[in-house]
């Protein structure tokens, strides 16, 4: 038997196993008062449970009831049919609320379950809110509205270069 590294090859041990922990959320952005997206540890399988809402859970922190409903997962369209993250298309959301998700029965790169660890997050006004909130209310303004997309994507990016994605709520 050859040695792989510090491992005997054929011994089992998955190279980079001991690199790729178990996949987690690692953060909770918000994209809109409807739109959040939520970034993992590691790649997520873009599969039925991946796109399945009723895997998302989202409550009050500190509460264990559901506050917040996932209406929908919006699909990456990607070849690769892995992700680090997910896109939730939800209940609208208060400013400054403190939020919990937790997602259950994805699975993650590794072929591990994915870990359903709740992670928390202020809710919060962004510039896709600010620029929705000045158009005439006879536009469609819903997640999936061809005119909604491209300003959203606009204000996303201008949110992240921005850099008022990490402030906290005054």
């Amino acid at each position: 038997m050859g040695v792989f590294g510090s491992f005997v090859y054929g011994s089992g041990v998955v190279y980079g196993g001991l690199l790729n922990p178990d996949t987690t959320i690692t953060k909770i952005e918000f994209v809109a008062k409807d739109l959040l997206r939520v970034l993992f540890v590691g790649d997520v399988v873009i599969n039925s449970a991946y796109l399945n809402p009723d895997n998302y859970v989202i409550t009050f922190a500190g509460s264990a009831s559901t506050d917040v409903n996932v209406r929908r997962v919006i699909d990456p369209q990607t070849t690769s049919r892995v992700a680090n993250y997910v896109l939730l298309v939800t209940d609208r959301h208060a400013d400054g609320t403190r939020y919990s998700l937790t997602a259950s029965g994805l699975t993650g790169r590794n072929g591990n379950v994915v870990v359903a660890t709740p992670k928390e997050a202020n809710g919060r006004r962004t510039k896709v809110d600010a620029i929705l909130s000045t158009l005439p209310n006879h536009y469609d303004k819903q997640p999936g509205a061809v005119l909604r997309e491209v300003l959203t994507a606009i204000g996303w990016q201008d949110d992240l270069i921005g850099g008022s994605l990490d402030e906290p709520i005054s």
